[in-house]
């Protein structure tokens, strides 16, 4: 799964990860289109991919981000979660449940 990969080096590393035969999940929260449009490029493709709203900040949201890219896929074998600027993001887990997720 990339986070917020519709744009910039984050599609492109969407892209490069299903050239190379990944299925895709890509997390997005303001950027819909952009994520959905990405989707269908890939589809276009052959490619196996999803996008799935969800606020970095929410915990419960990341939750079922992540419930909802497992059911969909079966697993989740990578993640890539880059925010430009650490403060920008509350994504913090704490450590009793990092394994859980």
């Amino acid at each position: 799964m990339v986070a917020a990969g519709v744009d910039g080096i984050d599609a492109a590393t969407v892209r490069a990860l299903a050239d190379d035969g990944a299925d895709v999940a890509i997390s997005y929260s303001a950027a819909g289109y952009e994520a959905k449009a990405l989707v269908r490029e890939l589809k276009n493709k052959g490619l196996r991919a999803a996008a799935f709203p969800a606020d970095e900040c929410d915990m419960a949201q990341l939750e079922r981000l992540f419930k909802s890219v497992t059911e969909r896929f079966g697993r989740l074998d990578i993640l890539i979660w880059r925010s430009p600027k650490p403060k920008e993001s509350n994504f913090q887990v704490p450590r009793a449940k990092r394994k859980e997720i």
